[in-house]
């Protein structure tokens, strides 16, 4: 069972990226909601493997991220 859901969420994000690769400016509303309604399902069906990340923000500042190392989904913390 655990290796159909990854293999579920896997697809999810697959069809996520596909659908996020449109330029918002050229998608309406009920596009909106699909992409909506994926992200959703990632968001709790994902089994969660939060990892740390800095970023450079400039060349003297910096930043740490979290997000999911499985789904790419950002947190505000781990």
């Amino acid at each position: 069972m655990e290796n159909n859901n990854r293999q579920k969420i896997d697809r999810m994000i697959i069809a996520k990226a596909n659908l996020d690769a449109i330029p918002l400016d050229s998608v309406d509303d009920e596009y909106i909601a699909i992409q909506t309604a994926i992200s959703k399902y990632i968001i709790k069906h994902c089994e969660h493997s939060v990892i740390s990340d800095h970023i450079d923000l400039d060349a003297e500042k910096s930043a740490t991220i979290y997000y999911c190392e499985h789904c790419y989904e950002f947190f505000t913390e781990p």
